[in-house]
């Protein structure tokens, strides 16, 4: 059956009722650590079509990054029995989604396969091609999965060309070319999504514990992410934001507030990580936020990542009495053009230095996310960004080398090297969780800077950040 064409596979799924969806989260067997953060997409999707979906249906989400490296994934398709599969992809991912893939046609073949996430978004038609996937979402998935979902209950998607009807998809048609619908801009208000941490109650597996939090601490209780907003008004060239998220929406600060305290209630929640691109790019709703958290009283702690453009004092003071404990910047680099390439120019060195000194004086923990390999460095930029660190001394740092990630707008400007250029599975920009200061992979090279140097430059501001005492 794995030879079929899609008419084959839409027809004969158009003859019968959808009543069981699985979701699947990959793993990464060269990266490979239990998970500290939700799959956030995935969660947000599931629980979207569980609740607006006209008809019953039993959704289940597998995320392999929380199970033991020997889980059978095979087993747990035929467990679920799924009318419907979906897995989502960042990058490094991709290879592992493909196995999937090839294992949900393997085990369940009569079962539709979807595919989104990041990677997808960026290369559809390389991410179809493998015919491992039936069908793909581009961009924003809920609404789009929701859409397709409904039309397959009508018992009339039964031809590709139907496909072309549902915005936001994209799928390799019977000539063996990448056909796409048009593109979908959310309609819907994030405040009429379900919260996306309900998902924790659709989870299948052995393991249903998100138990390492941050970068080495662990908690005894269940950690919670949540996310207050999509999207970014910025377009740095390192971050392909832009392309995944078409406009910026926020969700209302008593509906996050309100997600805080279910996770609190229900799994006794303390430590929350913001997953959004910037906590304080309206900084009256983070006030906001903050104003309802001191409301609730809860004992939280919460991290979030930030711009160092916002120079307001009392949007941090605020933010650590609701519990805030570390902000995190993206500093980048301490080269103005290196700065500059990124089109970080926000990002100057003046206000980095002003924030830092903010938010120690709030209370909170500074943690730099430093990159090298960019555009336009050169040795000499990672001494000059080491000066900076020993002259700021951020409290933390996240030291990570530039990826040509498909959607990030300065791809071109930095090469992955052979064989490295055609394996995405070891395309990560840091090291695991459990040993951040490790080696990479000479992975990349600019017309400046050799695969060498740029590992150097990584591991000259790790030396840096530990002489001083910084923290790991």
């Amino acid at each position: 059956m794995s030879n079929e064409n899609l008419s084959t596979r839409l027809e004969r799924s158009s003859r019968r009722d959808i009543k069981k969806i699985l979701m699947i989260n990959p793993q990464s067997e060269t990266h490979s650590e239990q998970a500290s953060r939700f799959p956030l997409g995935l969660f947000s999707i599931a629980t979207f079509i569980a609740e607006k979906f006209k008809g019953p249906l039993d959704v289940s989400i597998l995320d392999l990054q929380i199970q033991t490296p020997d889980f059978d994934i095979a087993k747990a398709v035929e467990d679920v029995n799924p009318d419907v599969v979906m897995t989502t992809a960042i990058t490094p991912y991709e290879p592992y989604a493909q196995k999937i893939g090839e294992i949900v046609r393997e085990v369940k073949p009569t079962s539709l396969s979807l595919i989104g996430g990041y990677h997808a978004t960026a290369r559809p038609s390389e991410t179809i091609a493998s015919g491992n996937f039936d069908v793909g979402a581009i961009g924003e998935g809920e609404e789009t999965v929701l859409d397709f979902l409904n039309a397959l209950a009508t018992h009339t998607l039964d031809q590709p060309e139907k496909l072309l009807d549902i915005p936001g998809l994209f799928f390799k048609g019977d000539n063996g070319q990448t056909a796409y619908s048009k593109l979908r801009v959310p309609q819907l208000p994030l405040s009429q999504y379900p919260w996306a941490s309900k998902g924790l109650e659709l989870l299948v597996g052995q393991t249903v514990s998100y138990q390492v939090f941050g970068d080495t601490k662990k908690f005894d209780s269940q950690p919670g992410t949540i996310i207050t907003s999509r999207g970014c008004v910025h377009n740095c060239a390192n971050c392909g934001s832009k392309q995944m998220f078409q406009v910026v929406r926020n969700r209302p600060p008593k509906d996050v507030v309100g997600e805080i305290r279910y996770l609190y209630d229900k799994y006794g929640t303390k430590n929350f990580y913001f997953a959004d691109d910037t906590i304080n790019q309206d900084p009256e709703r983070l006030n906001e936020i903050s104003r309802l958290l001191i409301r609730e009283a809860l004992p939280i702690e919460w991290v979030g990542m930030a711009r160092v453009d916002t120079l307001k004092p009392d949007l941090y003071k605020l933010a650590v009495k609701a519990g805030a404990v570390e902000f995190a910047f993206g500093v980048e680099s301490a080269d103005p053009q290196v700065l500059a390439a990124l089109e970080q120019n926000k990002a100057n060195l003046e206000n980095v230095v002003a924030t830092t000194q903010m938010v120690r004086d709030a209370g909170a923990d500074v943690k730099y996310y430093l990159m090298t390999g960019n555009p336009k460095e050169t040795p000499e930029s990672s001494q000059m960004t080491a000066e900076f660190l020993q002259a700021t001394q951020p409290d933390k740092i996240r030291v990570s080398r530039s990826i040509p990630y498909p959607g990030a707008p300065f791809i071109g400007e930095i090469e992955v090297v052979p064989p490295y250029d055609k394996q995405y599975e070891h395309w990560w920009a840091f090291p695991p969780p459990s040993n951040p200061f490790g080696p990479l992979l000479n992975l990349t090279k600019t017309s400046l800077m050799s695969p060498e140097q740029i590992e150097e430059a990584r591991q000259l501001l790790i030396r840096t950040h530990l002489a001083y005492g910084g923290k790991i």
